[in-house]
């Protein structure tokens, strides 16, 4: 692909990491957060979690506001993804199962497995096992998770924390758009991708997307996207950073 900057448009946290990655690799790149990372309130009584059938984690977001005891004894915990689980095991929790970075694939293994599932949390739960998932996650819920999961199941929400979206770009980003220096972009999720482009066409810099080759760590990421906006857009194999990373060496 074309030379130039890579933005990245993770929380500021993520973004860094991967932005002294993409610098071992010999990559320049820019950071322009689009969502910030926030706890949101919320009147969950920890004591309860053992009352459900399991905890769905769908974003590595949610991780460092989980309450860590109650998971290690008492529920079965559901990882939608490999750097999600990752994260939940960095932390000391166990993950029971971990999707493949997909709600649909979440949805076939909630089908398919619901009788292990019931086993184990017997053994996980001194009160028996529910019959509601509780999912934790942030206040935002995509329309994937709500089509998949729960229109499909009974499931709990309860918003751990808040990704509040970006009015701005940081002045070094907003000129390298204006100066058309950005080749590509890397994008995780489709609400990060919508506000990428609500932004740049509120700040006038359409024009500069033509530039840019799109990198998008899963479909529902593509299909977020104006594709006539961009230079072009390009899905990684799997839904995870190597794979998205493995898009900059073609």
């Amino acid at each position: 692909m074309s030379s130039g900057y890579v933005l990245l448009t993770r929380p500021l946290p993520d973004s860094l990491l991967l932005q002294a990655h993409l610098d071992l690799m010999g990559i320049k790149s820019l950071i322009a957060p689009v969502l910030s990372i926030r706890p949101a309130p919320h009147s969950f009584d920890w004591a309860e979690v053992s009352h459900y059938r399991a905890a769905l984690i769908t974003s590595r977001n949610t991780v460092p506001f989980l309450n860590s005891p109650p998971f290690k004894e008492n529920i079965p915990l559901i990882s939608i993804g490999k750097e999600t689980s990752q994260h939940l095991v960095n932390k000391g929790f166990n993950v029971f199962y971990e999707a493949d970075g997909t709600s649909r694939s979440l949805k076939g293994w909630m089908e398919a497995e619901g009788g292990s599932l019931l086993e184990a949390q017997n053994a996980y739960c001194k009160n028996g096992p529910g019959k509601e998932y509780i999912h934790f996650g942030g206040v935002h819920v995509s329309d994937l998770f709500r089509t998949n999961i729960m229109d499909n199941f009974s499931v709990r929400h309860v918003p751990l924390y808040e990704a509040v979206a970006a009015d701005s770009f940081p002045e070094e980003v907003m000129a390298a758009l204006t100066a058309q220096k950005i080749s590509r972009i890397l994008f995780y999720s489709a609400r990060s991708a919508a506000i990428f482009e609500a932004l740049c066409v509120r700040l006038g810099l359409v024009y500069a997307l033509k530039q840019i080759q799109v990198l998008c760590l899963a479909p529902s990421v593509v299909k977020s996207l104006k594709e006539d906006l961009w230079g072009g857009i390009h899905l990684a194999r799997t839904p995870e950073t190597s794979a998205l990373l493995a898009l900059l060496e073609k």
